[in-house]
């Protein structure tokens, strides 16, 4: 598998849930970024490098099992 086509796909399905959700849920979208502006700098900083992780371990195992 390419990695532009891996990228494409990738970011074509984060806009899909994210799109989904926000139309679906808007109240709960706005609270939950209510919540995250409340947050210190370095709570935001530690959960996004855990988001960032675990989406880079996602796609070396979709790449390495398809």
């Amino acid at each position: 598998m390419e990695i532009g086509t891996l990228i494409l796909a990738g970011l074509g399905l984060w806009l899909l849930i994210e799109g989904g959700v926000c139309a679906l849920a808007p109240d709960f979208v706005r609270r939950i970024t209510e919540m995250i502006s409340g947050l210190p700098a370095r709570e935001l900083s530690l959960a996004g490098a855990m988001a960032a992780v675990i989406g880079a371990g996602l796609v070396w195992l979709a790449v390495r099992t398809a």
